[in-house]
């Protein structure tokens, strides 16, 4: 799944915050920022083993340390949180930050048409589906 917050993302904004960030705290911001590109190498991973519970964790880890870093926002949160209260596997920001787009992870068609009805509940101004790996 993917839902449009309705609100355009700020990615130079999200970039200055974490600048700023890691100006304040090189060593903190640093290991933030090296905790996410693990997430990304095991999110590849995950992919490759077909591990769709695993690729679900990695996304919710993965976005909680965004929202630590300030690069998501209230709306993005918003979304993420009705994802999983609609039993999405995963869920996260996607993109530059600040607004744009949250991604969710489905089991099948139709968990993604429930967790479709509950973003648009949430506020999604716009909600798309996609199939990843085998399409049975």
């Amino acid at each position: 799944m993917v839902a449009d917050t309705g609100v355009p993302g700020h990615t130079r904004e999200a970039v200055s915050a974490v600048r700023a960030r890691h100006d304040a705290d090189p060593d903190g911001t640093g290991a933030v920022i090296d905790r996410i590109g693990a997430l990304a190498r095991r999110a590849r991973a995950t992919l490759v083993d077909g591990d769709a519970q695993a690729l679900g964790a990695t996304m919710d880890a993965a976005h909680e340390l965004l929202s630590d870093l300030d690069v998501s926002s209230d709306d993005l949160d918003r979304l993420v949180g009705a994802a999983r209260a609609a039993d999405a596997l995963g869920a996260k920001l996607t993109g530059g930050g600040r607004g744009g787009c949250v991604i969710a992870l489905a089991t099948d068609v139709d968990h993604a048409d429930r967790i479709a009805a509950a973003l648009r509940g949430a506020g999604a101004a716009a909600t798309w589906t996609t199939t990843i790996g085998d399409r049975a």
